[in-house]
């Protein structure tokens, strides 16, 4: 998955809340491309919490859709 396609997963799904340009946009779950990898997390007040770090574009987009849709196996999954 890339983030085109997570893009249009979240749009078909309806989801709400999601920001894919990377910055911190304020109670919102982040992607962001980073020097390393990518990075998930949800940022509020100007805060990053709950960070993940991942070393492929798939396993972040897929970790991000699982995250904002609820999915039990990424919330408080440890990487």
């Amino acid at each position: 998955m890339d983030v085109v396609e997570l893009e249009r997963a979240l749009i078909t799904g309806g989801y709400r809340g999601w920001f894919l340009a990377g910055g911190q946009m304020d109670d919102t779950v982040t992607l962001n491309r980073t020097r390393d990898g990518w990075e998930v997390y949800y940022s509020e007040r100007g805060k990053k919490s709950g960070e993940r770090t991942f070393q492929t574009e798939d396993e972040a987009c897929r970790y991000f859709l699982a995250f904002i849709s609820g999915s039990s196996t990424a919330i408080g999954d440890k990487h």
